[in-house]
């Protein structure tokens, strides 16, 4: 028998994890996505692996995270929607320091932001977010990891190239005849 689990009834946003605020919670994955757009695509990705609603959650993020860093932004953090949803979603209390995962209801966090400036800064915004206020999550191991995708694909004839990045892309145009015949 699987316990019933502990259910988010409050945030449409948020596709829960069937298994998350239960005893299988550390094998859970908390996917955060940069919109709905990129939700939609989690979920498309997702529902390939086998009993993927048990394990995995989806959150959209709307926008930036706010900066939780710094003098006097108390007041500010915790009145911020969107900080209040990921510490209710995940299960964080501001006054633990974590030495492992076992009361949280996510097991590992999984952030899916483009590969462009914005993704790379609303990445930051989310590390720094668990850095800033349980840097002890940092040091449990795979606790937050990226899902790298390309920015630009190319192809000719069933040869596809990835590219991570505008600069390697860019590079890669200047070597290769501006990609004439891809």
């Amino acid at each position: 028998n699987i316990e019933e689990p502990y259910k988010l009834k409050t945030y449409d946003e948020i596709k829960d994890a069937r298994f998350a605020g239960t005893k299988k919670s550390h094998e859970c994955v908390l996917i955060l996505t940069e919109g709905d757009s990129a939700k939609t695509m989690a979920v498309a990705g997702i529902s390939v692996i086998e009993n993927s609603r048990d394990y995995y959650g989806i959150y959209p993020l709307k926008g930036k995270l706010l900066n939780t860093r710094g003098e006097g932004k108390e007041k500010i953090i915790y009145k911020n929607k969107e900080i209040n949803d990921l510490m209710k979603i995940i299960g964080l209390d501001i006054s633990k320091t974590y030495e492992n995962i076992n009361s949280l209801r996510y097991g590992k966090i999984l952030i899916m932001t483009d590969q462009d400036v914005d993704g790379s800064h609303i990445k930051g915004l989310i590390i720094n977010f668990i850095c800033s206020k349980w840097p002890s999550l940092l040091g449990i191991e795979n606790y937050i990891s990226c899902l790298l995708t390309p920015i630009i694909k190319v192809t000719k004839n069933k040869s596809v190239k990835n590219f991570y990045s505008l600069p390697d892309f860019d590079k890669w145009l200047k070597k290769n005849n501006n990609g004439k015949g891809y």
